[in-house]
This record gives C-alpha cells, structure tokens and sequence, in this order.
C-alpha cells in the first residue's frame, strides 16, 4: 500500500485543525500549571514601615517587645515554618526573649541555661503543656500549631513569665528600640495592621499597600492595661488554679496537669 498525500486543501484543513488541537493543549498546560500559595506572587507587593510611640506616663517601655502584625491575610504558609527552632532561653531565673512571636507551627526550644531545675508550662488555650522538671543543659521543645497567644510560666520560680504570639501569617515583626519597623513583602491591597504590646491595649489601622513602593503608618499606644490583665506573677495564676481547678501537676516526661479546664485569666 502506497501513501499519497492529501489534496492542498485537504491539507490545509489538517493543519489548521493540528494547530487549534496545539493551541487547546496549551492552555491546557497552562491550566495544569499548580500556583503558588505565596501571595506575594499575586498582585505584587509592598512595604509597611511605621514607627510605634507611647504616652509619656508609661516610663521602662521596652520597645522591643512592640510586635507589628498584619492581621487579615490568610492562606497556606506551611512551607514558610522554619527548619531552625525559635528558642526562649531560660537564664538568670528569666524567659529570654520575654515577647516571642512567632509563625504557626514552629517548633521553640527551651533550654535551661540556669543552675537549677526548671518546669515549663501553660494553660493557655492555644497550647496547654508541661515540660516537667528538668536541669541544666537540657532543652526541651514544643511544636505551637494553633495561632493566639501562650503565657508561659515556671512551676518552680514564680516570678518567670513570658509570651509567645503565635501568628497565622509570616507578615509580622518587632520594633527597634526606637520604635521603628518594617514590614516587607505585604500583598498589595488594604490591611488591618496592628501594633501589640503586653502592657497596653492593640491598636489597629488599616492601610493600602501598593504593588510596588512602601507605604507609612505611625501607631499611638495610649491606654495602659491593668498589670494583673497582662504580667499577673506566675504565683497568682498558681493560686487561682489550686483554688479552682486543683493542683498544677507535671512529672520529669512532661505528662499533662491534673485538670484539662481552662482558667479564665
């Protein structure tokens, strides 16, 4: 059997139909493609910078542990987790730092760098866990897969409190000391952005990041809170839950407390 080509116009109607099959299959491709969940990838990004001040009666302010946060953006930032653990260090009968923030699902350590036992915990509501007494030179971790905030405290020393802010999005950072942060790689469009530090009630704002450029904002901290709403000593929250809920109880493997209620702090 011989093959002979077809006609020209025959011919002309194959290609044509060869070349609109092509060009279905691309967009095909193209439809296929997976995107990515980083939505800096979207629209384009910006800049937030700003800078924090506070009233003038609120003397001992440490403007680090002001946390700028961008509280409106969701998605999947799972592969944004670092590999490297965060860590709070216990030194000289203190949480270092004493304001973490920190994105869901990173794993913090907590070494005991002091001469002494210590027991981590907490019984917030975000994560509740007992690390149990151990001594120095050990580290112990916890893996914080829920966002909110973490008060955690020592069983043993009742003056050592600190908290970690768990954030749902990576858009968040600290202030310098004087204030001043910045913001990079937001995704273009209006935001509520808010300013947080422990001693005082959240500010919030809404801003307009553009695609491309750096947008400003300056936040007022004003209306101290009471110190038993955001540094109660680790004593207090011990004798509220004894008088309510019953011993705080942990063995040296970091079993859970006595009681699973939630204390309203």
């Amino acid at each position: 059997m011989v093959w002979k080509p077809r006609r020209q116009q025959n011919g002309r109607k194959a290609n044509a139909k060869v070349a609109t099959l092509t060009w279905l299959g691309m967009i095909a491709l193209v439809s296929l493609t997976p995107t990515s969940t980083w939505p800096a990838l979207v629209d384009g990004t910006g800049t937030i910078k700003g800078v924090v001040t506070v009233g003038s009666r609120v003397d001992g302010v440490n403007m680090n542990e002001v946390v700028v946060s961008v509280e409106d953006i969701t998605g999947d930032f799972h592969h944004l987790i670092p590999e490297k653990h965060a860590v709070m260090d216990q030194r000289g009968l203190t949480f270092i730092p004493h304001i973490l923030p920190i994105l869901v699902g990173t794993t913090v350590d907590f070494p005991n760098s002091d001469p002494v036992f210590h027991n981590v915990f907490s019984i917030s509501a975000p994560k509740r866990f007992n690390l149990g007494m151990y001594p120095t030179g050990v580290i112990k971790s916890i893996t914080f897969d829920k966002p909110g905030r973490v008060d955690v405290l020592c069983n043993v020393h009742l003056e050592m409190h600190a908290v970690i802010l768990v954030k749902s999005n990576p858009y968040f950072t600290t202030c310098d000391q004087r204030g001043e942060f910045t913001i990079p790689d937001v995704p273009a469009g209006r935001h509520r952005v808010q300013a947080w530090h422990e001693a005082f009630k959240p500010v919030i704002q809404e801003v307009t990041v553009p695609a491309r450029g750096t947008v400003r904002i300056h936040f007022s901290l004003t209306e101290r809170l009471a110190r038993r709403r955001y540094a109660r000593p680790q004593a207090e929250f011990a004798w509220i839950w004894q008088r309510k809920r019953g011993p705080i109880r942990g063995d040296a493997h970091g079993d859970a407390f006595q009681s699973t209620e939630e204390v309203s702090l």
